[in-house]
């Protein structure tokens, strides 16, 4: 029984490598596989090398955006510590009431204006470390500062300014401490202007792309007393970190895309992470105080595009796949050759019932020769989302779909064409340049206001091209193609001539 079940797979593997297609099908899993796995392995280093890239920008624009509010601040103290602020505080030793109150009068307008652009706090300390004035709280005066704040003992010490992060009693923010000099050189101490971390923020974000900083809950709960806890809320992150409560949305985002910070080591480090059909690029930048301890990260979350994010690698993977759809192309082409000539023939595409490409040509040639037509071009937008999101099923309904609109908003003599992929032509006899514009816009909106079942809401991109000489197809072509590429670049669901 054994002998015969041995001929018998003997057998048929004689028989299956005597079919020509067997081995073939074969040889092109065999090469598909290889190329697969190479390509994947150049990606892979691609994806670090983008990571890499972007953390050093992130960085970069961080920092240049605490450096400029280091000295914009100086430029603040510069402008607030006149003679007047001077002699004032020359009296709070002697009578701290009055000269509390002069300080608060004197400086409460700048204090006011320089709230809605992002200060955090206005604070005067003592000689000895203690506060004089907040304006922020100015009923809460004379609590030692000096044995939890290290930015107020190095003033004090050193008799010079300092700048950098801090976690304070209330809120942890960038501090900038100047010390203060009667004309006489007498140390009257210190001013402190600080700012929270959402000036920095406002500054940086944009649509799609998030900015909010997380800090060490436990060097948050040695510094801010248990009553002002509830500015802050734990980041779903990681537990042993805090957010802000004005920021606590972010965390949500997070939430979403299921990402933990396990074992933070204070290492610079972006993460790539796909989620639902789109790419983010989360960045974590350390936050050192100015004792120089780690106080916890700047987050950045970037919503990236595929085409953006890989498109440091395009060279090298469309190399490869080239070689790929070559080696299939030669070995497939004497078996599908003669079911391509007779689909070639055909003038109508299949899916849409529109004109093909082959079609549209012949088509166009009878009305090209009076030199008074349009064309439009036009390409729907995120076509591979749609496709990679619901499947290709979708996909071929929202084609069709957009076919039979089209066709209800043109005249009986325009020209209708699948060109290509995602990618339509509409050819106008007839039509001057200002009525095309007006059609084009029109497809747009209804494109645009339609509804596609399941992948929603589906929008277009037009380029319009008009003959004002006579010019060829390939010309009308050249020139729709261009404002459709324009349309793309500019945002998308626009038309463009």
């Amino acid at each position: 029984m054994i002998t015969y079940n041995r001929r018998r797979v003997e057998s048929e593997i004689k028989e299956l490598f005597k079919n020509r297609f067997a081995i073939l099908i074969i040889l092109i899993i065999a090469i598909f596989f290889f190329i697969y796995t190479f390509i994947y392995g150049i990606k892979k280093q691609e994806v670090e090398r983008i990571l890499s890239k972007e953390l050093r920008s992130e960085k970069e624009k961080i920092t240049l955006q605490i450096n400029t509010l280091y000295a914009s601040t100086r430029m603040l103290y510069e402008l607030m510590l006149d003679k007047e602020i001077k002699k004032i505080l020359s009296k709070a030793e002697t009578d701290p009431v009055i000269a509390r109150t002069l300080l608060y009068k004197k400086l409460l307008k700048n204090y006011k204006i320089l709230k809605k652009y992002g200060l955090r706090q206005l604070h005067f300390h003592t000689p000895d470390g203690r506060s004089f004035l907040r304006f922020h709280k100015p009923q809460k005066y004379g609590d030692n500062l000096y044995d939890f704040r290290y930015s107020v003992n190095y003033v004090m010490k050193n008799k010079k300014p300092v700048y950098g992060f801090e976690i304070g009693r209330y809120h942890g923010g960038f501090r900038n401490i100047f010390p203060i000099f009667s004309e006489s050189k007498k140390y009257l101490g210190n001013m402190e202007i600080s700012f929270s971390f959402e000036i920095i923020r406002k500054n940086l974000e944009k649509p799609l792309n998030y900015y909010f900083m997380i800090l060490d809950k436990n060097i948050v709960m040695q510094t801010v007393p248990k009553s002002e806890f509830y500015h802050y809320r734990i980041c779903y992150l990681n537990p042993n970190f805090l957010i802000e409560e004005t920021n606590s949305e972010k965390c949500k985002i997070i939430k979403k895309l299921g990402l933990r910070l396990e074992n933070p080591d204070y290492l610079e480090k972006a993460i790539y992470k796909e989620k639902n059909g789109k790419d983010y690029i989360i960045s974590f930048i350390p936050i050192e105080s100015i004792s120089g301890a780690k106080n916890g990260y700047i987050v950045n979350i970037k919503l990236d595009n595929k085409e953006i994010i890989k498109n440091e690698e395009n060279f090298k993977r469309t190399t490869y796949l080239l070689i790929l759809l070559t080696t299939i192309t030669i070995l497939v082409l004497f078996i599908v050759k003669k079911l391509l000539n007779v689909r070639s023939q055909a003038h109508i595409d299949e899916l849409t019932q529109t004109f093909n490409r082959r079609g549209c040509q012949n088509e166009i040639k009878k009305f090209i020769n009076s030199g008074k037509n349009s064309l439009i071009l036009f390409d729907i937008d995120n076509f591979k989302t749609i496709n990679d999101r619901f499947g290709h099923q979708t996909g071929d309904e929202v084609l069709k779909k957009i076919a039979e609109i089209v066709k209800r908003y043109i005249r009986k003599d325009d020209i209708l064409c699948r060109f290509g992929g995602e990618e339509f032509l509409v050819f106008l006899p007839e039509t001057s340049f200002e009525d095309s514009v007006v059609i084009a816009e029109k497809l747009r909106s209804v494109i645009e206001n339609s509804h596609f079942g399941k992948a929603g809401k589906v929008t277009a991109s037009f380029g319009i091209s008009a003959q004002k000489n006579k010019e060829s197809l390939e010309k009308l072509f050249m020139v729709a193609d261009k404002k459709l590429y324009e349309a793309k670049k500019a945002g998308k669901n626009r038309v463009v001539y």
